[in-house]
């Protein structure tokens, strides 16, 4: 290869990484295979890596799974990451991917043998999750077909109506699980619901 052809070739790398990702994390999050195979094949940066600018402890898979891209979670898998890894009070994949992404990324998670019945260190499935921060329904139904209780509680008592009540922009997902039978327990009546809909906090 020519010095030219070289020199080239170097300029295109570096303008790459200056105009697009300075590291994996925000690669895998926002940008292209393409990204993320540099930072791996040409920076050697470790798969597992934990991003230290984040308190949860997000690697680059974990950042792949909250931004709905399948074909960046197949591909950072096939490079050795490791999918039991877990966030910081142990949040794994379905969690996150419950949380913010369509129904395509949990089939994906499914089909590849992720415990769908998994709860984190305060005891929440990924239906907890998708009912505090996921306006889509349809990944509610997904998840309640996988044997998940919309009516089952964490260590403090909060159940998933409890979460959608207070934090979830789409009031939908409160009516769907309040129409399985969803209810608050008599501990947490005070839990404020945006909605309006108090009537569902007010079990015995």
């Amino acid at each position: 290869m020519r010095l030219f052809e070289i020199i080239t070739l170097l300029h295109r790398e570096i303008t790459m990484r200056n105009e697009s990702y300075t590291n994996i994390f925000d690669a895998a999050e926002k940008g292209t295979i393409e990204d993320v195979r540099y930072f791996i094949e040409k920076e050697e940066v470790d798969v597992n890596a934990i991003d230290t600018r984040c308190e949860s402890k997000f690697t680059a898979l974990h950042h792949a799974v909250s931004h709905n891209s399948v074909e960046m979670i197949d591909y950072l898998l096939s490079q050795g990451a490791d999918p039991k890894m877990l966030t910081r009070y142990g949040w794994g994949l379905l969690h996150l991917a419950a949380q913010s992404n369509t129904v395509q990324v949990l089939e994906y998670l499914v089909v590849q043998g992720f415990d769908a019945q998994a709860t984190t260190d305060s005891g929440m499935t990924a239906l907890f999750t998708a009912a505090c921060d996921n306006p889509d329904v349809e990944v509610l139904t997904f998840l309640v077909s996988l044997g998940l209780d919309p009516m089952a509680a964490d260590q403090e008592g909060k159940t998933p109506v409890c979460f959608s009540a207070a934090f979830n922009s789409n009031s939908d997902v409160f009516d769907y699980l309040v129409a399985l039978g969803g209810k608050c327990h008599s501990k947490n009546r005070g839990f404020e619901c945006r909605h309006g809909k108090l009537e569902c906090l007010k079990s015995p």
